[in-house]
């Protein structure tokens, strides 16, 4: 039986997520998976389950992909792809939300810069560099202190959008161009 080497590399890499395994780990799979063979990859996953690195979930749906895989390259492929794909499961929960509401945000942002004499605003979701999510914020005349204006705008945002108040995002602030 043969693997569905992008879809079941998604749902490793959602699963990898929630459990809370690093990044690190995908990566020395694929590396394992280059010098060793499948018992030995077999019994690295169970050294992990034992040191307490993956759930007894996890490192059992790791072994059931390792035995459906056919050759090692494809399992190698899998969580490769799960590797690549866990950036993308770490800032989606929260990219969703602020998508969800999205036009709320907009419009208490607008009041905000009306208000402070800002001018128009407009406004993009970001994931960062580091993992995280940035919601930037075009305003038609920034503040000379764009990062005390952020950090203003994100108190009332979360102040006033009790959905956005367990997010953990950060506020960046350009010059709209029209």
């Amino acid at each position: 039986m043969s693997l569905d080497v992008y879809g079941e590399g998604e749902r490793l890499a959602e699963m990898a997520v929630r459990e809370g395994v690093g990044r690190k780990q995908l990566k020395t799979i694929v590396d394992l998976c280059k010098t060793r063979g499948k018992k030995g990859i077999d019994s690295w996953i169970k050294r992990q389950i034992s040191r307490g690195l993956f759930s007894y979930e996890f490192g059992a749906y790791l072994k059931g992909l390792l035995e459906r895989a056919e050759r090692i390259e494809d399992f190698q492929r899998t969580v490769g792809v799960a590797h690549e794909m866990m950036s993308w499961f770490q800032v989606k929960p929260v990219m969703e939300v602020l998508y969800r509401n999205r036009q709320a945000i907009l419009r208490e942002l607008r009041e905000y810069c009306g208000y402070r004499g800002y001018g128009k605003a407009d406004l993009r979701i970001y994931a960062d560099k580091s993992g995280g999510v940035q919601l930037r914020v075009y305003m038609e005349r920034p503040p000379s202190d764009k990062k005390a204006a952020a950090r203003d705008a994100k108190v009332r945002l979360t102040g006033r959008l009790p959905e956005l108040r367990r997010l953990k995002f950060n506020i960046w602030i350009d010059e709209l161009v029209v």
